[in-house]
Parts: structure tokens; C-alpha cells; sequence
């Protein structure tokens, strides 16, 4: 190693005691002390989408039509802490996420709740069955969710989710208040399926830096491709921090996600310690990320947003908590859920705001950890810490 290689990696050690201070997780004994795997039944679908021309500012209008469908069964993954706890917090994850990103929201509750901290079909251990551009919508990784948490037998959980976690909780909400107390968001608003469909490729006309969805939904063999050629390399660009400057072109591109950083050195994950970061990078080698873009895919998404506009219940009854980040690389999502008007759909809304960029959950965890206590204690959704904590030895 360079003399000028081993001073920046003593630089991140450094600076990661510092910033992580006394953050000791490990995952891999989470998994192989506490990890379970459900058997699920899944919808394997098979279709056509269409795209016709449109009018106004919508020149084309997306259509996906199911052709068939059959039942299937798939495998999830999830950890399962403190079982014995009055209350659950069930926290999904987003994309390129896995159940280990919530390390320091499952140090923070793990005496107060059982926590059900899954991976998404397709990440890790959690298989894809059937053709993932259109056998993943959130209704489908809802009824993922519901599996675990009967398997669990957990009969309702706060859903706490980051990305698209967070609208997995919301349809989760939305669609299943039976099993779903209470909701928590992060830092993505509730997205009503009250309007018309809305394609990724038109949402990248006025916010560039949805670019690389277009990329992914239109060229998902070629963006898998590209981001498993090094997997730790794709995932430090994607875990990003307002510490570190990001090339101007990245998350703007049609045609490539890691083009912008050209052959530039892209540093360790800044709130991950180098064994979280191993751990991740282990979990995104079993599978690659092409069995994780399905989240990303216009058959899906139209298909997400068909079931819920036709069923016509936007409203989400249960307290919802959505915390933002202070400065989000890609977009203000403050200002997306104003235009959304998200806030109508949720009449027990509460909104914060904490210093960060996409991961606040990460960047910032005491504040974080410290508005969702608040939140919890405002609408009564606190954990077993009144009946005496017990102590995970994790």
C-alpha cells in the first residue's frame, strides 16, 4: 500500500472512533444468533406494458396489463430481538439496503421492543421468485411482511422504514391497519395514489437527480451489471454523507450511476464501522443487485399505484411520524410531500427534521432515535420500559 493509501485509511479509522464513538454492532451474530427464515407465498406475474402517446406534460402514458398469475413461495429472511417484549417495531429497510442498516435504531430499542428486522425479497437470504419487474409491488412486499410477522406471531407492530421501506410502511397503513399501529418514515413522504399514474421518467424531467431510476427501471441488466463489477465500491457511492462531496453528474445519468466518479478513490462508508461495511458488502455478493431493482420498475410501480388508486382509501388513520433529512442530495422531500399534499391523507401526522442527507437514520441516529422516543411517547406507542427493560446480550 501507497504512503498516501495507508494515511487515508489511518485517517477513517480515526474518524470513524470518533463519529461512530462507542457504536459496537455485530451483525453477524444478529444472524446467526437471532435470524429466521419464513416461508411465503408470492404472486409470480407475467404481462405486457404498454406505452401510449400522451398529452401535456405527459407524453407518454405507461400501462402494465397482468396476463397471468400463480402462487408461488419464496424465503424471508429476517432478526428477530427480544421476543419477549410487550410491543414490536417491525424496520425495513430501503434500497441498497439490508436489516444491518438499522444498527443503531436496533441498539436504541432492543430492550424496550421486539424488533422484526427483515431483508426485502431479493436482498441477502430473501429470495425473488418470478419475474421481478412485475411480481414486486409494495402490496406484494406488504403480504411479506404480514408472512413474517405471522410467523413471528406478532399480531401488530409500529412499521418503522427508510426509503422504500418507508413506503412499504405507509401502504402497510394504508392497506393493513389490523397489523400496522402506528407508522414511522424516513425521509420519504407518503405518496397518495389519489392522482394518475406518474412514470419515473417523467418525475426525471424536473428532478435530475431521479436520472439513475430511469436507468435502472430501462436498463436494469446493464445498471446491475455495472454496480456488481465492485460491490463495495457501488455501495460506499451510494451511502452518502453532506461530510463528503459528490461529483455533480452522479445520480443524473441515463445511461450509467458510477460513470461520474470515474476512476476516483470513493472512500468507506463514513457511519458504517469496517465491519458492518464487510458484512453489507457480503449480504449485496449472495444475490448481486439485479434481483433488488425490481423496486425500481414501471410494471410494478403502475401496478402499486393501480391497486391503491382503485381502491380509493388514501387515508393512513394510525399516528404516522415522517422525519426528513436537513439537505437530501437528490430532492426536498418537504417540498415533494407540499405538492403531494401527503399531509391531508394523514390526519395524525407529525414532521421533524434532523441533520443529514438521505440516511439520516445513520448520519444523525441520537436525533433521530431521540424524535422517534418523543414521537412514541406524544401518541402512546412507548415499549415494555415501563414493566422493567430487559437487556439484550447482543
Amino acid at each position: 500500500m501507497q504512503g498516501s493509501g495507508l494515511t487515508r485509511l489511518i485517517l477513517f479509522t480515526v474518524l470513524s472512533v470518533i463519529l461512530v464513538g462507542v457504536h459496537a454492532f455485530d451483525p453477524r451474530a444478529y444472524d446467526a444468533e437471532r435470524g429466521k427464515e419464513a416461508t411465503c407465498d408470492a404472486v409470480k406475474r407475467t404481462g405486457t406494458l404498454s406505452r401510449t402517446d400522451g398529452w401535456g406534460l405527459f407524453k407518454s402514458r405507461e400501462k402494465f396489463v397482468v396476463e397471468k398469475e400463480e402462487i408461488v413461495t419464496t424465503q424471508i429472511r429476517y432478526i428477530d430481538i427480544n421476543p419477549t417484549a410487550e410491543k414490536t417495531i417491525l424496520m425495513v429497510h430501503g434500497w441498497p439496503g439490508m436489516w444491518s442498516t438499522w444498527a443503531y435504531q436496533i441498539e436504541e430499542f432492543k430492550n424496550d421492543f421486539r424488533l422484526i428486522v427483515p431483508n426485502l425479497r431479493g436482498f441477502g437470504n430473501s429470495t425473488l421468485t418470478g419475474n421481478a419487474r412485475s411480481s414486486g409491488t409494495l402490496q406484494d412486499l406488504v403480504s411479506d411482511m404480514a408472512c413474517i410477522l405471522k410467523h413471528a406471531g406478532v399480531d401488530q407492530v409500529i412499521c418503522m422504514g427508510h426509503d422504500w421501506g418507508s413506503q412499504i410502511c405507509y401502504e402497510m397503513g394504508r392497506s393493513r391497519p389490523d397489523i400496522t399501529s402506528a407508522v414511522v418514515g424516513v425521509p420519504i413522504p407518503y405518496v397518495p395514489a389519489a392522482r394518475s399514474f406518474v412514470p419515473p421518467a417523467f418525475h426525471a424531467k424536473f428532478i435530475r437527480r431521479f436520472m439513475y431510476q430511469v436507468f435502472f427501471d430501462e436498463h436494469s441488466d446493464k445498471a446491475a451489471a455495472e454496480l456488481d463489477t465492485d460491490i463495495r465500491r457501488s455501495l460506499r457511492a451510494f451511502y452518502r454523507s453532506l461530510k463528503r462531496p459528490l461529483p455533480d453528474g452522479f445520480l443524473k445519468k441515463r445511461d450509467t450511476v458510477l460513470g461520474p466518479f470515474g476512476s476516483k478513490e470513493i472512500l468507506p462508508i463514513i457511519y458504517l464501522t469496517p465491519e458492518e461495511e464487510d458484512y453489507l458488502v457480503e449480504q449485496f455478493e449472495i444475490q448481486g443487485f439485479k434481483n433488488t431493482l425490481y423496486l425500481y420498475a414501471t410494471e410494478n410501480r403502475y401496478q402499486s399505484w393501480k391497486l391503491s388508486h382503485d381502491q380509493g382509501n388514501h387515508t393512513i388513520t394510525q399516528p404516522v411520524l415522517t422525519v426528513y433529512p436537513t439537505k437530501d442530495l437528490v430532492v426536498n422531500w418537504k417540498l415533494i410531500a407540499f405538492v403531494l399534499r401527503s399531509s391531508k391523507y394523514i390526519p395524525n401526522l407529525t414532521t421533524e427534521t434532523i441533520p443529514g442527507d438521505h440516511l439520516p437514520h445513520m448520519e444523525s441516529p441520537d436525533a433521530f432515535n431521540a424524535v422517534v422516543r418523543k414521537w412514541m411517547s406524544k401518541v402512546g406507542v412507548l415499549g415494555s420500559e415501563e414493566k422493567g427493560r430487559v437487556t439484550d446480550e447482543l
